[in-house]
């Protein structure tokens, strides 16, 4: 703005304007240095912070080529690191320009890679619950026919049997597991009672 208005202002004597332009400029010339110092500093993070997210491209990368514990427990650990490198990753400054949309598009791929397997394995494990859920169903729809009868001998053998398979039977969600439960208990101590 300065430099603007002093070319705006207009000619002045030529005996003077020379020593005048030097004091003008003198003054302003350190300035833009100031300037350009920072911006200089600025543009060396850059490239510190393009090796930092580098380095947690490749950490990550490393992670998803360990496999991780088929449990609900594994993958709770796991995906506590994968964020936490995203904590990281949002922590590092700007990578400049030319570097930070890639490098960027290259982390987030491989934290999408890494959450389609944790979705996978849910996936799957739900498919499991619910497939251990009817199995479940069907044991307690057995108990329950046998419930009042009075065949003492048979039907004991019958409820043990399902006993055991219902141990054999894996879990499913918690949420139904404690309702079914308590549903296949009722049949076996309504006989047993008895």
């Amino acid at each position: 703005s300065l430099q603007k208005q002093w070319l705006d202002v207009g000619p002045s004597p030529r005996e003077t304007y020379q020593e005048m332009a030097d004091t003008f400029f003198g003054m302003i010339r350190p300035i833009f240095d100031e300037v350009k110092a920072h911006y200089d500093e600025i543009r060396a993070t850059f490239s510190t912070n393009a090796e930092a997210k580098q380095t947690l491209i490749d950490q990550l990368r490393a992670f998803l080529a360990d496999e991780v514990e088929a449990s609900h427990a594994g993958w709770k650990a796991a995906t506590d690191k994968v964020l936490a490198l995203q904590t990281q990753w949002k922590e590092v400054g700007f990578a400049g320009k030319e570097h930070n949309e890639d490098l960027w598009q290259t982390f987030r791929g491989l934290a999408d890679v890494f959450f389609e397997k944790k979705q996978l394995f849910y996936d799957a494990q739900k498919a499991a619950n619910n497939e251990n859920k009817d199995k479940k169903v069907a044991l307690i729809e057995k108990a329950e026919a046998i419930q009042d009868s009075t065949d003492w001998r048979k039907t004991s053998e019958a409820m043990i049997a399902l006993q055991n398979e219902w141990k054999a039977v894996g879990a499913c969600s918690p949420g139904d597991e404690q309702k079914l439960w308590r549903r296949f208990r009722k049949a076996q101590d309504t006989f047993f009672k008895a």
